[in-house]
């Protein structure tokens, strides 16, 4: 396989005509959109990849090629993701130039190669820029509360579930240091970072609330941090601190806080090595949504993500929903007559208690 540079690509040396073959890391994607190509309706996946010198390459998949790829990266597990393109080409598109697929173009998810293997090592892990669409619909495992609570391994997940209410018995902030924003402990009259180490000069009240939330299957808790929690109060902890400071009601929770009950909510949650070991049923939220869009299309395509066939090939359009148990840890390729092949890959009730790290943001 020769893999063509980034770099060749951006700069333009590269003509149209010519095929190319291309490996990079999934960086963003989108939704599958259907769009008017050349009379006609047709399935367009945008993402973008970026090779092991960090150069970013915007891609798209048409057809079949687009509907299965977006199939198989809703079923995998946050991580990194690797795309190869054999029989590529490229195309001027918005003043750029991008990566489209040729008519008989094959498209491989962390195949197990050599070139694959070199460019997971020169990855350094970082948050990425995922459109909100991807994260929440495409790129996190979806699981019903019920699912959550059963979960036996670590994991990163998405879920829909309305917040019953708040859970009084828990404090609504922690103190965390101004600088870091983080955890502090008192010590012998000073306050100590616990991430950095070093006394915090100044301390701040940050969110912490903790939730009841349901669905169709069960309960559960969650934790709202400050961001998060941030979206619909519109205060910060350290407004309404000090506002019942002044009224000398330190102990009420305050009203504000009521904004978040009755809500329906998609949660992108962490099931922790805490949470397992600890078997502690009280999980923490990283993102959080009241998008109506992305609600409607989680809900119509829940039912659809959890058919499980065992089926190891599809070869057409009306099969795409035969999926094989355990795309976790495998590859795809998809080819140019439509052929997919999914293969393995070598490679409630909580009690009181003190705030521990695990409750607190990192």
């Amino acid at each position: 396989m020769m893999i063509l540079d980034f770099g060749d690509i951006i700069a333009n040396r590269i003509t149209s005509t010519t095929v190319i073959d291309i490996i990079g890391e999934l960086i963003t994607i989108e939704n599958v959109k259907e769009v008017k190509s050349n009379g006609s309706k047709r399935k367009l996946l945008e993402f973008e990849l970026q090779d092991s010198n960090n150069i970013k390459l915007q891609c798209s998949l048409w057809g079949d090629y687009a509907v299965q790829v977006s199939q198989y990266i809703q079923k995998a597990n946050s991580g990194i993701i690797i795309i190869v393109i054999q029989l590529a080409k490229t195309k001027p598109y918005g003043g750029k130039i991008t990566i489209t697929n040729a008519l008989y173009a094959s498209i491989l998810i962390n195949p197990d190669i050599p070139e694959v293997v070199d460019l997971k090592k020169s990855q350094i892990p970082t948050e990425k820029a995922y459109s909100i669409e991807g994260d929440f619909l495409l790129l996190t495992e979806r699981k019903t509360l019920d699912e959550i609570r059963e979960a036996r391994e670590v994991c990163t997940c998405v879920t829909l579930a309305t917040i019953q209410k708040i859970q009084t018995d828990y404090n609504w902030f922690y103190n965390a240091c101004k600088k870091y924003q983080r955890k502090i402990n008192a010590e012998n009259g000073k306050f100590w970072c616990e991430k950095y180490n070093e006394n915090a000069r100044f301390v701040i009240p940050r969110y912490r609330v903790q939730v009841l939330v349901i669905d169709h299957t069960c309960t559960a808790s969650f934790i709202l941090f400050d961001h998060e929690a941030k979206q619909f109060i519109h205060k910060s902890a350290v407004e309404l601190r000090e506002r019942l400071t002044k009224e000398d009601d330190d102990d009420s929770f305050p009203q504000e806080l009521d904004v978040l009950v009755k809500r329906k909510l998609l949660f992108k949650i962490q099931v922790s090595e805490f949470n397992l070991n600890q078997n502690w049923p009280v999980f923490s939220v990283s993102k959080m949504t009241n998008d109506e869009n992305l609600i409607v299309a989680f809900r119509d395509n829940l039912d659809l993500n959890q058919e499980s066939t065992g089926q190891e090939y599809f070869t057409n359009e009306a099969e795409s929903t035969k999926k094989k148990d355990g795309l976790d840890n495998g590859s795809l390729s998809v080819t140019g007559d439509n052929e997919v092949k999914i293969c393995s890959s070598d490679n409630i009730t909580p009690c009181k208690r003190n705030l521990l790290e695990s409750d607190v943001e990192h």
